[in-house]
C-alpha cells in the first residue's frame, strides 16, 4: 500500500481533472477521488511493468485501458457513445493543457 504522502503526490495533478469529471457526470459519483487515484495508480504501475500480451500497438493498449481500467470509473447507466464523447473531450482538454469547463 502506498503511503498517504506518496498518494497525495500522485493525486495532486489528477485531482482537478477527476473532480471536474465527477461533477459533469463523466465519472462515477459514488466512488471517492482517493479511490479513483489509487485505482489509476495501481493500474498504470501494473501496465508499466507488464503490458497485456495482446496490446502490441498504442491503439490496442488504449482499448485495454478503456475496457478494463476506465470501465471501473465510468457511470454504469450511460449510453456508450455518450461515454466515448465525454472521454474524447477530456482527452482533448488534457492534450491542450486546458481545464474542463465547469
Amino acid at each position: 500500500m502506498l503511503s498517504s504522502e506518496h498518494m497525495a503526490t500522485l493525486a495532486e495533478p489528477l485531482l482537478p481533472l477527476l473532480e471536474d469529471a465527477v461533477a459533469n457526470g463523466a465519472l462515477r459519483s459514488d466512488m471517492s477521488i482517493d479511490r479513483m487515484v489509487e485505482w489509476l495508480t495501481r493500474n498504470s504501475t501494473s501496465i508499466r511493468y507488464r503490458l497485456p500480451p495482446w496490446a502490441r500497438t498504442v491503439a490496442e493498449l488504449e482499448k485495454y485501458v478503456m475496457e478494463f481500467v476506465m470501465a471501473a470509473l465510468l457511470p454504469a447507466r450511460q449510453d456508450l457513445q455518450v461515454v466515448v464523447d465525454r472521454l474524447d473531450r477530456i482527452e482533448a482538454q488534457l492534450r491542450s493543457g486546458r481545464s474542463p469547463p465547469p
